[in-house]
């Protein structure tokens, strides 16, 4: 809601190389090299996403993957 508070997902210190997120029919939604904190909830198109359960995978520069989920609240 550009309030400041949790407006962007914050993943410094992680060394990520992919950053993906899928809808919860596993549509791929968003993806990103070299993550730099730049996903607020927007689609590939930077169109705001609706609110909604939403699942990422990280990939680390040491091919490591990381998944989980996070809520997108409008």
């Amino acid at each position: 809601n550009n309030e400041g508070s949790n407006d962007s997902f914050d993943l410094l210190g992680f060394d990520i190389d992919k950053f993906e997120v899928y809808s919860r029919w596993g549509r791929l939604v968003y993806e990103e090299y070299n993550y730099s904190n730049s996903w607020r909830g927007q689609n590939m198109h930077n169109e705001f996403l609706p609110a909604a359960t939403y699942y990422y995978i990280l990939t680390l520069s040491n091919g490591e993957e990381k998944h989980g989920w996070v809520l997108v609240a409008r």
